[in-house]
Order: C-alpha cells, then structure tokens, then sequence
C-alpha cells in the first residue's frame, strides 16, 4: 500500500477518536480488584549491541501488566520482543541496520498480582509478510477484561518496528508494526499478548491523544479517571510516524501510564503524534 494511502487511513481513524477516552466496565464483588498489586524492575548493563533480560515478579504473583524502557538509543534501538508469561516478562531490544554508537540499556518496569480469577494469555499472530506495515489483535474471551500487553516482531532484524501496542477496548489488545524507512527485505510478522483475566470492579481504559508536533521526540500521558483506582497494565501508539518514529518508553507511576517515541537519525518531514492508554482497576 503506498504511504499516501496509509496517511489518509490513519488521519481517518485520527479524527474518529476524541482526545481522551474513559470506557469503565464495573463488575464483580465488592472486594478488592486486585489484591497483592506490587511492582518490580530491572535494566540490563550498557552495553553496545543486541541484548535482551527477564524481569520476575516476586515470588508468588503473576504478572499482570508491563512497561518496556530503553535507556539510550534515541531513535536507533527498536524493541522486537516483549513478551508476557505468567510469574515474569522477556524483553528483547536490537540496534538498526546501521547500528548505534553509543552504548544503551533495556528493561521493563512490570505489575504483579495474586493470580486474578480467570487469568490466562492470549496471543495472535498476524500474517507473514514482506509489506510495508502488518497488524494483528489478541482478543480476551467477551466476559473477561484486558489487563495487560505484550508482542513479538518474529524476523524484522532490527528493520522492522512495533508502532502501536493498544488498548483498543476492554477485551482487545492491537498491535501494529512497521518497516523502517528502507524497508526490509525478508518476511515477517507480529504477535500480539493479551493478558487476561475474569471481570475487575472498577475496571477502565483512559485513552488520551496528543497533539500533533514534529519535534524529535515526544511524551504523553494517561491517567486513571476513577478515584482510588491504580494502574494494572497500559499502552500507547505512534500515528503518522509510519517506521521513522520509534517507540522508546512505556513507563508507570501508580496512576498514569506513559509512551515517549523518538524520531530516527534522518528525522520526520511532516507531524505526528502520540495517543497513551491507562489500563486501571481498585487495588
């Protein structure tokens, strides 16, 4: 599909979304949502370089949500594997085609739980492909709730880019992803995680949308709009970056979710913008 194509696909659905979006599903008892809710991470060393690390949750909970995070890269590192299992996170993060010549670190910050009722993960694989750009969506069975996210770019060899790991309602994770600016001549494809569990009280995904810029980088902000609620898990998206805006950041405080997206080295002509999604529950 040519890229004029893809511009007037995503102004679309850029229109069609308002600047912050709450969509709350109450359900369950009255007790807590989300008991034993705690936090852990860890970064690797800086290093020059491909590298990856595993991230546990302590000893007798499940991870529920994940926020990837390189130190470094600014543009020229690009995550390809993030991937959930249940007492702990794999994220794997590799150089461009050319390379980068400073040293750089990846990590994750994570959420862990008792083991919600219900709980499982779901992934999707997309097609495989040579083209430009390739989406999929994990679903959650229609009675459960979406906690958290993950995905794999399977192939890619650093030339192919996650762009959107989203939120898309209470019960679908969506991921895009997209080939740099030179493309990439091999195949590939995406699979999205959907962590899953049964029906929390006070559940609710804040979408927020940023304004368009073209500054190298960008940040933006979702936060929980229930009172008392707390972060489980979260996402964000690049629009209008088309594989020149690289996904840098998802990091958490205990009631907002964040994105930050760096330009690559050559920079972007023309504008482009950030949406971050809170996934939030009663603790």
């Amino acid at each position: 599909m040519a890229r004029v194509s893809l511009i007037g696909r995503l102004a679309a659905v850029t229109v069609a979304c308002a600047a912050a979006v709450t969509v709350p599903v109450l359900a369950g008892p009255a007790s807590a949502a989300v008991p034993g809710r705690t936090t852990a991470f860890q970064y690797t060393s800086y290093t020059s370089g491909n590298k990856g690390i595993r991230i546990d949750c302590p000893t007798g909970t499940t991870l529920i949500g994940a926020a990837p995070s390189l130190a470094g890269g600014e543009g020229q590192v690009r995550f390809d594997q993030v991937i959930p299992y249940d007492d702990h996170l794999y994220v794997h993060a590799v150089e461009d085609e050319d390379g980068y010549a400073y040293t750089w670190s990846v990590g994750a910050t994570i959420v862990c739980a008792d083991k919600p009722a219900g709980y499982q993960i779901v992934p999707s694989t997309s097609t495989t492909t040579s083209d430009q750009y390739n989406s999929v969506a994990a679903d959650c069975p229609s009675t459960q709730n979406l906690l958290g996210m993950g995905f794999a770019i399977n192939g890619g060899n650093g030339e192919v880019g996650i762009d959107d790991v989203k939120a898309t309602s209470a019960t679908r994770a969506t991921g895009w992803a997209f080939e740099d600016r030179t493309g990439y001549s091999g195949l590939w494809s995406l699979t999205m995680y959907a962590i899953c569990s049964d029906a929390l009280p006070g559940y609710e995904i804040v979408g927020v949308q940023g304004p368009d810029q073209s500054a190298n980088s960008a940040t933006e902000t979702a936060t929980c709009a229930i009172a008392g609620n707390k972060i489980i898990g979260g996402g964000g998206q690049i629009d209008g970056g088309l594989g020149e805006v690289v996904l840098d950041d998802l990091t958490f405080t205990p009631t907002s979710f964040s994105i930050k997206a760096y330009e690559d080295q050559v920079g972007v002509s023309g504008s482009w913008h950030l949406h971050a999604y809170a996934i939030c529950a009663k603790p």
